[in-house]
């Protein structure tokens, strides 16, 4: 189990990649601190039957705040803590064991991140 713990502000962009940079198989977190809103998507965890079902989670925070995520993945779900549990959003995917890449994109944004991992 990888379980990162990413504080954030402002805008960002946020990929749980798995493999390799450069690979198209990612979860994606969408996060705007200005309008308040944050989006989990799942269409590209590489997994046909996925893209048949809704791909998207969308919640909405109060604008220009921090936000807090606590990041779980295990061998079938991502699960995502917001603000210590205000909020969740949970997704399939089956990351492989050599799935661990975390890619992170932010503008003019103050992050702070710790990872663990669970064998």
């Amino acid at each position: 189990m990888t379980t990162p713990s990413i504080t954030l502000g402002y805008t960002i962009f946020y990929k749980i990649m798995y493999r390799e940079l450069y690979m198209t198989r990612y979860l994606k977190v969408d996060f705007d601190s200005e309008r308040g809103f944050v989006e989990v998507d799942r269409t590209n965890v590489g997994i046909g039957k996925m893209n048949e079902t809704k791909s998207t989670r969308q919640s909405k925070f109060l604008p220009n705040k921090e936000l807090k995520m606590n990041i779980f993945v295990d061998t079938s779900s991502v699960e995502i803590f917001f603000n210590d549990g205000l909020k969740v959003l949970s997704s399939l995917a089956f990351p492989e064991k050599e799935d661990t890449f975390i890619f992170l994109e932010m503008k003019e944004s103050h992050v702070s991140t710790r990872l663990f991992k669970i064998e």
